[in-house]
């Protein structure tokens, strides 16, 4: 699973993304690999991007944390259908 994504302050791999979300969540992801899409940002475009838009944000949560804590939020919600 190739890709990235910009999450606080820092490219993390879209792989790594979704192992934080299946230990957020407790569940294993179905994961569908497919070649990139058109309309997919090319690697350098996420640097870009994190150099132009983020820099001056000093993010306090860890990707891995907000991540949790949205997961409860969402849960918290809806308790009894997303479960």
């Amino acid at each position: 699973m190739g890709g990235s994504v910009v999450g606080n302050s820092h490219p993390v791999k879209l792989s790594e993304l979704v192992c934080l979300l299946e230990r957020a969540t407790g569940k294993k992801a179905a994961v569908q690999r497919e070649a990139p899409q058109q309309g997919d940002c090319p690697p350098d475009l996420g640097g870009h991007l994190q150099r132009s838009e983020t820099a001056r944000l000093r993010p306090q949560t860890s990707l891995d944390e907000g991540l949790k804590k949205f997961v409860a939020w969402y849960r918290a919600a809806d308790p009894v259908q997303r479960a």
